[in-house]
């Protein structure tokens, strides 16, 4: 079987995922063309506990779309997992590094003097020989090139940058550093999410219905609790099966039904288009030399 009879039906993934489809279409489409040319990861075809799952549930049919969520929500886990240890990495750090970027380039090699110290006792001892102290500011800078949002976006091209003093002001002042958001998170979230998807898509186009007035049928937690530990989205063992999907369930509709309403993403992504060319605009001037 080629990775293109493997293709779901959009239509369904689009009506679960509730997403808009002027978008939703352009979106998956786009996906599943660097599937198909090999661009994008994608486990496919002989995933024997899926088939055995699907099969015990009369869901042979829908092996195209439960393959498909599954290899989304992998994808969305892997990039959640990476923007906590990329933040993690940077909280605390990102501003120091300006900061010292921006002293080191602001003012001659020959006037600095690097004092160092250790925390607990008194030992101290300082660095003022200019090679050295280059070595430093050049390693500082490759470190900060490999981590700069903005380069990694696409807005700074290396090459074009004339005055990096002028560039980590800018940068200071743009306030777009990393940072980890503090609070509670709330545990399984994410696999709330892929519940609500997989309940919904059971509820619509399969035999495996809730009653009117329940949220998910004895049957559908069943189905999803084993879909859940196959591709592992639900890290822990879970006691009390069924129930437990149906809390998750519960607790992630309630907060959602919290949530203030969905943003425009039309507007949102034009928003963003605007936003990336100012930011460009911006940079071009400081490589420019005439930021005012």
């Amino acid at each position: 079987m080629e990775t293109n009879d493997l293709k779901p039906d959009f239509e369904r993934i689009i009506q679960i995922m509730n997403l808009p489809e002027s978008i939703a279409k352009k979106y998956l489409s786009e996906r599943w063309e660097g599937i198909i040319k090999g661009r994008i990861p994608y486990a496919e075809k002989d995933i024997q506990e899926l088939k055995a799952l699907l099969e015990e549930f009369n869901l042979e049919s829908c092996y195209n779309d439960f393959l498909f969520l599954a290899n989304e929500n992998q994808r969305l886990n892997k990039g959640i997992t990476e923007l906590k240890e990329t933040a993690s990495k940077f909280h605390g750090k990102q501003d120091e590094l300006l900061y010292a970027l921006k002293f080191l380039f602001n003012n001659d090699t020959e006037n600095i003097i690097l004092d160092l110290k250790e925390k607990i006792h008194i030992n101290k001892t300082s660095i003022s020989n200019q090679i050295l102290i280059q070595v430093i500011k050049k390693a500082l800078l490759e470190y900060f090139i490999e981590t700069d949002i903005y380069i990694e976006q696409g807005f700074s091209k290396i090459e074009e940058i004339e005055d990096w003093g002028r560039y980590f002001d800018f940068i200071l002042l743009e306030k777009e550093c990393y940072s980890v958001k503090k609070g509670r998170r709330s545990k399984h979230s994410l696999a709330g999410k892929t519940i609500d998807y997989l309940q919904k898509y059971l509820q619509e186009y399969s035999e495996i219905k809730a009653e009117k007035g329940t949220s998910i049928s004895r049957r559908q937690a069943s189905f999803i609790y084993k879909f859940l530990n196959i591709f592992e989205i639900i890290p822990d063992k879970l006691a009390w099966e069924e129930d437990n999907i149906r809390h998750i369930l519960t607790k992630y509709r309630e907060k959602q039904s919290k949530k203030n309403p969905a943003p425009n993403i039309e507007k949102a992504i034009k928003e963003y288009s605007e936003y990336s060319e100012g930011m460009k605009a911006k940079i071009k001037k400081i490589n420019k030399n005439k930021l005012p």
